[in-house]
């Protein structure tokens, strides 16, 4: 069915087969946009992500790999790029809206 269109691709789990659904949802965790892409199109692709947040303001919650490249980018648009707390990040650096938001980034998996 998918002859053509599905490529071996690399995930968090390992190698597959297929394809890979990229998607956005909002605070309420409904689904905003998404693109299907064959398996080979890596998670940061420029292109991709600039398609996905084009129409999009406020606070982008994700993986710091994931959307890290484009980070600079999006604030110009603005977009503020939100990730993991780790250990060397300021706590005061985020409200407690956000930390709020942080726990719910695996919803979307």
């Amino acid at each position: 069915m998918f002859n053509g269109i599905a490529k071996r691709g690399k995930s968090s789990t390992g190698w597959f087969f297929g394809l890979k659904l990229h998607a956005v949802i909002n605070q309420s965790g409904q689904l905003i946009l998404f693109k299907i892409t064959s398996g080979n199109v890596t998670d940061n692709d420029i292109d991709l992500l600039e398609k996905l947040t084009k129409r999009l303001e406020g606070f982008l919650y994700g993986d710091a790999g994931y959307i890290s490249s484009l980070a600079s980018k999006l604030k110009d648009r603005g977009l503020e790029l939100i990730t993991k707390i780790r250990k060397n990040r300021r706590e005061k650096d985020v409200t407690e809206e956000q930390k709020h938001y942080l726990k719910h980034r695996g919803l979307i998996e």
